[in-house]
């Protein structure tokens, strides 16, 4: 045996372990610096892409208005799927599929927010894939209260199109009011009902969702974030057709 020699591998091996440790402790440096930013390029994507969906939508409703005589939507009052703003737009100007019973077929991306992650079952059949991440604003389809119904405004009704909200994401994750999560956690193309409220009734139906903004798209086609939008921090409702109602969703 070469005296010394057991005890240079030793010296060897433990060096080893040490370097080891400093790269495994410099990864872990670098990585808890790159996480935040990875999360935040994440989070900056799927914001364009929403405001994207919204864009897409927006060019949608111009065209329906084009050929139904200024309205922007039909009017959705007691009637059933195919008289809902997103099964108009979508089936009518955005290519999407409907099957022969009159309801959606397969997916319907542009109407789901990449940063929403909500699943939907209907029984077993998964329905994530007709996910509604965003709401038309209430009075634009018009109301009906105890069987009399009030007219919804035509484009040329609203004088300031754009600074007026048509359609917003809805708060989904409950931030803004936790009855959310309920009001809007099966929300799908082609209805509208709690829990599958495809509508924004007031303004804490908003949802804070993209570094604590909303997205919006506005009567005249273009898009935006919002972080104090009208009536953020005092509820004002959105459901009624009147110059009062148009007064709280357009933006002073």
């Amino acid at each position: 045996m070469i005296p010394g020699k057991n005890k240079d591998l030793q010296s060897i091996r433990i060096f080893t372990l040490l370097e080891l440790l400093i790269t495994i402790a410099i990864i872990a440096i670098l990585a808890g610096l790159l996480l935040p930013a990875l999360k935040s390029a994440r989070e900056k994507a799927q914001t364009i892409n929403c405001l994207n969906n919204l864009k897409q939508i927006g060019t949608a409703s111009a065209s329906y208005s084009v050929d139904f005589e200024g309205y922007v939507v039909p009017q959705n009052v007691g009637k059933t799927t195919n008289y809902l703003w997103d099964w108009q737009y979508g089936s009518r100007y955005l290519g999407y599929k409907v099957g022969p019973t009159g309801y959606p077929v397969g997916p319907w991306p542009v109407f789901r927010c990449p940063s929403d992650t909500t699943k939907i079952f209907i029984g077993t059949n998964d329905k994530s894939n007709q996910r509604e991440s965003y709401g038309l604003v209430f009075l634009i389809q018009g109301l009906e209260v105890n069987g009399t119904v009030t007219p919804m405004p035509k484009l040329n009704r609203y004088k300031r199109p754009a600074s007026t909200y048509q359609i917003a994401e809805n708060d989904y994750h409950g931030w803004m009011d936790p009855a959310n999560l309920e009001a809007y956690k099966h929300s799908r193309i082609g209805e509208n009902a709690t829990p599958c409220k495809v509508t924004i009734s007031h303004s804490f139906e908003v949802g804070p969702n993209h570094a604590n903004s909303g997205a919006f798209l506005f009567l005249d086609g273009h898009t935006g974030l919002r972080k104090n939008w009208k009536n953020r921090y005092v509820k004002a409702w959105w459901n009624t057709p009147s110059d009062s109602g148009i007064a709280n969703i357009t933006e002073d």
